[in-house]
């Protein structure tokens, strides 16, 4: 049976959030890590820095490059798994430049598959709920004072509800993540590359840098604390489930691991924190006000394009195939993220 300690990951966006945490979490029980990141995003660039104060060890390797770039790296690069994580994260910008959000993570995923063709390797890809469409919308809610619910009762989206009919926006991102787990599937069928795709919602935590455009959580304690204005989209009573950071990387270790000893040739799961963690926008900025002793300053503006009402992960298969479940409930979790804003 292999193990973590005799393997080489390679994690692509490995200084934005998730991979900023993965690595430190991961470093010491793995041979090797192999960093591949642009340092574009705000959260890459800070993590940069922490990354020269925190990392000594020996086993790290780090490759400053565009994803795209990334097959022209495939004979120095010797990895057991890749865990891709690099993508363009902006919807904002991305809704006024499609061409690059596109570029950047679906042909950037193309060629992380390339490589993991070239070197007959398994992938952990990290996709996003939006993928569903805001068909969602469809399903009827009720008004509540600080939340939309479902009338009927759902406890979360599962793998099965439908994607390839809806005829409803996914948005730049959720559309560039669609056709990446297209040709996540096209790449399995043909080349038979294992693949684990991991549809992630809310994810939350330090070492985020959230802004307008991503890292909601975040953006807003940064806001409280610095009393900034909050700008909320809609009515605030939009509902996510969120999962923080730590307990995302635990099952990232799990799937390498599962992908390490070929448990899994082709899976698909939804990531979040599930029924029990569910949030509003307007009740993470009353958790912050409570937190912080502060009143947060909102402003409203129209919704987004492509938003969804209500999206909750149905965990239920990721659970049973890891024998994983969130631990760090959503008040726990926010404090956190509050107390690491600098």
């Amino acid at each position: 049976m292999k193990n973590l300690k005799d393997s080489n990951i390679l994690i692509t966006g490995g200084l934005g959030f998730i991979g900023f945490n993965l690595v430190l979490k991961l470093s010491s029980k793995v041979k090797s890590i192999i960093i591949f990141d642009n340092l574009f995003s705000k959260s890459s660039k800070k993590n940069f820095y922490l990354f020269k104060k925190l990392i000594t060890q020996k086993n790290i390797i780090f490759f400053k490059d565009n994803i795209l770039n990334i097959d022209k790296f495939k004979t120095k690069l010797d990895p057991d798994v890749i865990i891709h994580l690099a993508a363009d994260l902006n919807q904002m910008k991305g809704e006024k430049n499609l061409e690059k959000i596109i570029r950047n993570n679906t042909i950037g995923t193309l060629k992380v598959l390339n490589l993991a063709s070239y070197l007959k390797i398994p992938l952990i890809f990290a996709s996003t709920c939006k993928v569903y469409s805001n068909w969602i919308n469809k399903i009827p809610i009720i008004e509540k004072e600080t939340r939309y619910v479902w009338e009927n009762k759902i406890l979360g989206i599962s793998e099965k509800f439908p994607i390839e009919k809806n005829l409803a926006p996914r948005g730049a991102y959720g559309l560039s993540k669609y056709l990446s787990e297209e040709i996540c599937k096209e790449y399995f069928c043909k080349y038979k590359i294992p693949v684990i795709i991991n549809r992630l919602s809310g994810i939350y935590g330090k070492y985020q840098w959230g802004t307008k455009g991503y890292g909601w959580i975040w953006h807003f304690a940064e806001s409280v604390k610095k009393d900034k204005q909050i700008n909320v989209y809609g009515t605030g009573k939009q509902v996510r489930d969120i999962l923080f950071v730590d307990d995302l990387v635990d099952l990232l270790k799990k799937q390498t691991l599962a992908l390490l000893n070929n448990k899994f040739r082709f899976e698909i799961y939804n990531v979040g924190g599930g029924p029990q963690n569910t949030v509003s926008v307007l009740e993470v900025i009353n958790i912050l006000s409570k937190i912080s002793g502060k009143q947060a300053k909102i402003k409203f503006f129209p919704e987004r394009y492509a938003d969804l009402k209500i999206y909750i992960s149905d965990i239920k298969k990721v659970s049973r195939d890891f024998n994983w479940h969130p631990k760090i409930k959503p008040v726990r979790g926010i404090k956190v993220v509050y107390n690491s804003v600098l």
